[in-house]
Formats: structure tokens, sequence, C-alpha cells
């Protein structure tokens, strides 16, 4: 798998990350959705993503550490290109987690 390593700096948290280009083994948004996200951010448990566009930066760094009830995934769970493609996603969904 090609890497492009992209340092960023979180001034809040001074952090650095390696970022994978997504690869054909790679879930789509959309499934990484359905299979990870949807069970609690479309049902009312935690905040609707609808109409959301996070930056990548964000979307790595809510999933990599977790918040509040959210668990924390490691890259074995979700690739850093499936975390792209989930950023992707995101800007085109709309209330309900149906796609723009």
């Amino acid at each position: 798998m090609i890497k492009v390593i992209v340092v960023f700096c979180l001034a809040t948290f001074g952090m650095s990350a390696t970022v994978s280009v997504a690869s054909a083994a790679d879930r789509s948004g959309e499934q990484v959705y359905l299979d990870t996200c949807a069970l609690c951010h479309s049902t009312g448990v935690s905040p609707d993503l609808a109409g959301q566009s996070p930056p990548y930066e964000t979307v790595l760094f809510m999933v990599r550490n977790g918040s509040n009830a959210m668990p924390a995934f490691r890259a074995s769970e979700i690739s850093d290109g499936e975390l792209k493609n989930l950023t992707i996603f995101l800007t085109g969904l709309k209330p309900g987690g149906a796609k723009q």
C-alpha cells in the first residue's frame, strides 16, 4: 500500500499522524458508516452526523481517540483510507442518514 505521510498539528492537542492513501481493500465511506457509525449516529443515541462536513483531521482524531461514550477505533478496525472515504461520505449525508 502506498503511504503518504501527512504531518499536521492540532494546536489544542499537539498531535501528528500518518495517513494512508485508500487502497482497493478499503471499505467505502458508506459501508464504514453503515457497519460502524449508523447504529448510534442515525438512531438518536449519539449526535446525528447528517449535514456535517468535518475536516479529515477531526474525523481522524475523534475516531482514533473516542469521545464521551464513543469508543476509540484502531487502524486495524477502520483504516486511515477508510476514514478518508468516511469523511467524503459524511459531506453528502442528509438528515436521517440518506445520501444526497
